[in-house]
């Protein structure tokens, strides 16, 4: 004969009365303390991996569509014209990461400008204004979709989502795809037709 005789002991209502509870707020606290220094790891790691990583290599697209290809007037100033059927989308994921110095300074930090030969160029960067945040999580979610324009949050306005598409265009962050207005001719057409 062999086995375990099935037996309630009072020593297990006993642990869980009192010993269940106490451990359960130790590793709570555990968890919430490991989840602050995590995010804190996890953005010096990725700071590291852009600062040393290569540049991507951008397709004849990819060129084309970013500030590379599309030779912007800008000391004559044509800068570049975002409307709202206006798309955009990041060229990669993984080549820009949003950091957090405190809740109102923040900056991407990108691998866009690295040396294609050295690592030993400083950390490419640069500041973005909070209001922009909205924006800027909106295009990282739609990754890779493109995101038009009159998509972006409702907390930022048509200025400050044009301001930032012009900030993230310049650093080479984002492909621009141009649609034609053909809303407002299909409707100056009619007009003049009921006329």
């Amino acid at each position: 004969m062999g086995g375990v005789a099935d037996t309630d002991y009072r020593l297990d209502e006993l642990f869980e009365e009192k010993w269940k509870a106490v451990l359960d707020s130790h590793m709570t606290v555990l968890q919430k303390s490991l989840k602050e220094v995590c995010d804190g790891g996890i953005d010096i790691m990725a700071r590291e991996f852009v600062k040393t990583a290569l540049p991507p290599m951008l397709t004849d697209e990819e060129k084309n569509l970013s500030v590379l290809g599309s030779r912007p007037d800008i000391l004559h100033g044509k800068p570049m014209v975002f409307r709202p059927s206006t798309k955009v989308k990041l060229i990669r994921r993984h080549a820009q990461r949003l950091i957090f110095e405190n809740e109102d300074d923040c900056y991407i930090v990108h691998r866009m400008a690295n040396s294609r030969v050295y690592e030993g160029r400083p950390e490419q960067n640069f500041e973005l204004p909070t209001e922009f945040v909205s924006g800027f999580n909106t295009l990282s979610a739609n990754y890779p979709e493109w995101t038009s324009l009159s998509e972006m949050p409702n907390d930022m306005s048509g200025e400050e989502v044009q301001e930032m598409c012009h900030l993230l265009f310049y650093h080479g962050l984002i492909m621009v795809q141009q649609l034609p207005d053909r809303v407002k001719r299909n409707v100056v057409r009619r007009n003049s037709i009921n006329e």
